[in-house]
């Protein structure tokens, strides 16, 4: 006896998943398929665009960086003059600090 009333309520679980399904499938595939478009299109930007444009950025600040730290670092006024320049205005092959907040 037992047993036939687990297998009505397995039976009847199955049925109503079923109605569920016929009943919302159409919106909960829009939904699932909107979820992954919105996930690919968010896994495009960061890779495509945002991580490049970062790299590309980290690498033109570098050289400033290290004149900075070497300006703060020096000993006499002199060598602070011109290092402050070259942090400033760029050594003529990198971008000074300037010219990297106007961009």
């Amino acid at each position: 006896m037992a047993v036939k009333v687990e297998e009505h309520k397995e039976a009847d679980a199955l049925q109503r998943a079923r109605g569920f399904w016929l009943n919302n499938g159409r919106m909960l595939m829009y939904v699932g398929s909107a979820i992954i478009v919105i996930l690919g299109a968010w896994l495009v930007y960061k890779y495509m665009f945002k991580i490049p444009k970062e790299e590309k950025a980290n690498d033109a600040v570098y050289v400033t960086q290290k004149y900075f730290s070497e300006f703060a670092n020096s000993p006499s006024d002199s060598l602070k003059v011109m290092l402050a320049a070259k942090c400033l205005n760029g050594d003529g092959r990198n971008d000074g600090a300037l010219k990297i907040i106007n961009k």
